[in-house]
């Protein structure tokens, strides 16, 4: 009885036709920024993407989700490590080159905000680069409409591997900001 209740209130939630407008359709082009230790071993990076807005019945909340492909230029870091001691000198030098990142990434989560101007969006998203992992985003945006189509600006911070880490493997976190139009 439980899982049907839960079901009813999705159903009524997400159902399109009871939410103030279509279901709209974007697409957009993203710039890339690592933060963090991700920045040491990646560049400024560039992508594209699409993304649906899916109404619902409240007029402040839509069902937000979207796809992108970024491509993030690994770097090459240099790090010297000397030992003075009485009688003893010693220098290692250890250089790191790291390929390119190459990030799908697939998200999903509530748009909070009207149809047209500003909206907060927290996400999940399942991420894959080598290897699937799993991570949250924190954003948000605004949508400008113009004659038939709507301006698309949106700013995101992402944690692209909470879940799904190797033991050794550090957190991976960027900002994405794009543009585009929705449909």
């Amino acid at each position: 009885m439980k899982s049907i209740s839960v079901l009813t209130i999705i159903v009524l939630l997400v159902n399109p036709s009871w939410g103030q407008s279509k279901t709209s359709f974007g697409i957009n082009a993203n710039l890339a920024l690592p933060v963090g230790k991700t920045s040491d071993k990646y560049g400024l990076g560039y992508g594209v993407g699409g993304l649906v807005i899916i109404p619902t019945s409240s007029p402040t909340v839509s069902i937000l989700a979207g796809a992108d492909y970024l491509n993030l230029p690994g770097k090459t870091t240099t790090e010297t490590e000397t030992i003075s001691l009485p009688g003893y000198y010693s220098s290692t030098t250890t250089t790191t080159t790291y390929a390119d990142l190459q990030l799908i990434s697939v998200f999903a989560g509530p748009k909070i905000g009207k149809e047209d101007g500003p909206y907060f969006l927290p996400a999940v998203a399942a991420n894959y680069a080598e290897e699937f992992r799993l991570g949250v985003y924190l954003g948000g945006g605004v949508l400008f409409p113009l004659k038939s189509v709507k301006l698309h600006l949106g700013l995101r911070y992402g944690v692209l591997n909470i879940i799904g880490q190797d033991d050794d493997e550090e957190l991976e976190s960027g900002i994405s900001i794009s543009a585009g139009l929705v449909f």
